[in-house]
């Protein structure tokens, strides 16, 4: 009964949180209609939000590494070779307004995801949030 109560605190926890994402992406759509620009600070908000759904997807993982003995460690393989180019991805439109990024690859990759859909920045953003929460674990080896 216990492991239900967590599921249902995860799902409530999602769905909040996607709540105020598709509320934040109609501020956004609405400034961007009414100024022909994004504004940088709802775009941020709509990542660090769509990072959180990452960790609360992660926190079931993550609460078995604080139950096991160990020291704590992080896999920065992990972290460099997932989570630094999901930030980048994250934030792809900030940098591509703001003139941040070279032709080549706004030509090859900015245009290409945002004709699919602008919000695919959300998608990086959920990958990033897990991949942060998936480089904690616990070392077997104890410090003597």
């Amino acid at each position: 009964m216990k492991r239900y109560k967590a599921y249902l605190s995860y799902l409530i926890g999602i769905l909040l949180i996607v709540y105020v994402i598709v509320s934040m992406e109609n501020v956004i759509i609405s400034y961007r209609n009414a100024n022909f620009k994004y504004n940088n600070l709802y775009i941020i908000i709509s990542v660090i939000l769509a990072a959180m759904i990452g960790v609360i997807l992660g926190l079931e993982r993550f609460a078995e590494e604080i139950k096991k003995p160990g020291i704590w460690k992080i896999n920065w393989g992990k972290v460099i070779i997932i989570c630094l180019p999901m930030t980048a991805f994250s934030i792809y439109l900030i940098l591509y307004f703001e003139n941040l990024l070279p032709y080549f690859i706004v030509q090859n990759f900015v245009l290409i995801l945002s004709t699919n859909s602008v919000f695919t920045y959300l998608i990086f953003g959920i990958i990033l949030g897990h991949g942060i929460i998936g480089s904690f674990y616990k070392s077997d080896e104890s410090k003597t």
